[in-house]
C-alpha cells in the first residue's frame, strides 16, 4: 500500500457500547429463563414478564441502530418465537441470535480511494448510501 492511498472500512453504525448493552442484555435474558425456568409457577411468570421487557429492549436496541433488515429482520423475529416455545427457553437462543446478528453486521465494505482525491460525493458514491 502506497502513501497517498488510504483503505477506509466503512462498518454499520453500531457501536462497540451497542454491542457490549446487546449482548449483556441477550445473556441475562437467557440466564434469567434457565434460573427461573427451574422454579415451577412463580419461575414461569418471572421468566415471561423479564422475557418480554429485556426483549423489548433487545429489539429496540437492534431497530434503532439498523442492524434489522430483510432477512435479519425475519431470523431475529423467528429465533425470539422459537424462544418463547416451552422448553426452548433452556437454551441460550437470544444471545445466540445477537452473536449471529453481529458476525453478520461484522462484515464492511474496504474503500480504497487515494488521498487527494477524496470528497464526501465520492465517498457516498461508493458507499450507496
Amino acid at each position: 500500500m502506497n502513501e497517498d492511498t488510504i483503505t477506509q472500512g466503512v462498518k454499520n453504525s453500531s457501536s462497540a457500547a451497542t454491542w457490549i448493552l446487546l449482548f449483556v442484555t441477550a445473556g441475562l435474558k437467557d440466564l434469567t429463563e434457565i434460573i427461573f425456568g427451574l422454579i415451577p409457577v412463580i419461575g414461569s411468570i418471572l421468566v415471561t414478564v423479564i422475557g418480554i421487557g429485556l426483549s423489548i429492549i433487545i429489539f429496540v436496541l437492534l431497530w434503532t441502530k439498523g442492524l434489522l433488515k430483510g432477512k435479519k429482520f425475519v431470523g431475529t423475529v423467528v429465533s425470539q418465537i422459537a424462544d418463547n416455545l416451552p422448553g426452548a427457553n433452556i437454551l441460550p437462543v437470544t444471545f445466540l441470535t445477537v452473536l449471529a446478528l453481529y458476525f453478520l453486521n461484522k462484515k464492511g465494505k474496504t474503500i480504497k480511494l487515494p488521498l487527494n482525491k477524496i470528497n464526501a460525493t465520492k465517498l457516498l458514491n461508493k458507499i450507496k448510501i
